[in-house]
């Protein structure tokens, strides 16, 4: 009876120490997927799943999951209010975005609104079982294609940030006459310059900024506050 006993409590305290995960994404597929693999790790516990984003927050209120799993990118509302909305209802509850989208601002944002975490729809399950686990610790988890895309971004920034040392002020003019509208030949009448000359400096311009077209111009300008 002793032994019985000790087995009955040994299981019932490896269940509490269970990580408690719902699982919120539009995909039914997607959500048993995630429960079925979850549910051979002895870690997790899946507490619930639903592909409403509206009723994610009313179930987390009643459930209070560790961890929720939470697709940002639905059509029925916005991912970045739902994370709120949560947070303020259960509070203790460990939130990690699940997105499509490889977009460093959107992981900054999460961060930013209290998540724990942001992995992408392409993730690995041991990268997403990493993030959960270190939400667990309080630590906050970047995917491995985020902190990627991060360095690449910071890369372009300080390039653009050299480019733009290196821009003559003729050159800044042109850029700023390309962002009201103007075409090339328009540039050159009000700069009493040949057509020629300003496709000289736009094509000295794209080397310097490393862009393809005029969209990509007017962008990066407006990035280095040009």
């Amino acid at each position: 009876m002793h032994k019985r006993f000790t087995l009955s409590m040994t299981i019932l305290v490896a269940k509490l120490s269970q990580v408690s995960v719902l699982l919120v994404d539009a995909h039914q597929m997607l959500l048993d997927l995630w429960s079925s693999l979850l549910s051979r790790d002895e870690r997790f516990t899946v507490c619930g799943q639903t592909t409403s984003i509206v009723d994610a927050v009313d179930i987390a209120k009643k459930l209070r999951p560790d961890i929720v799993l939470l697709d940002i990118n639905t059509k029925a509302n916005d991912g970045f209010e739902t994370t709120k909305l949560i947070r303020q209802y259960s509070p203790a509850s460990r939130i990690i975005g699940v997105s499509s989208f490889v977009l460093p601002a959107y992981a900054k944002k999460m961060k930013s609104l209290g998540a724990m975490g942001y992995v992408t729809k392409t993730s690995s399950l041991d990268e997403i079982i990493i993030a959960m686990l270190d939400a667990m610790k309080g630590q906050f988890y970047f995917c491995r294609q985020i902190l990627e895309a991060i360095k690449n971004e910071e890369k372009i920034k300080t390039t653009r940030k050299n480019s733009s040392s290196v821009l003559t002020s003729r050159e800044i003019e042109i850029i700023t006459l390309i962002k009201q509208g103007l075409t090339s030949k328009q540039i050159a009448d009000k700069l009493h310059l040949s057509p020629k000359t300003i496709n000289i400096h736009r094509n000295n311009i794209f080397r310097k900024m490393s862009v393809k077209n005029v969209s990509s111009l007017i962008t990066t300008a407006q990035q280095m506050g040009l």
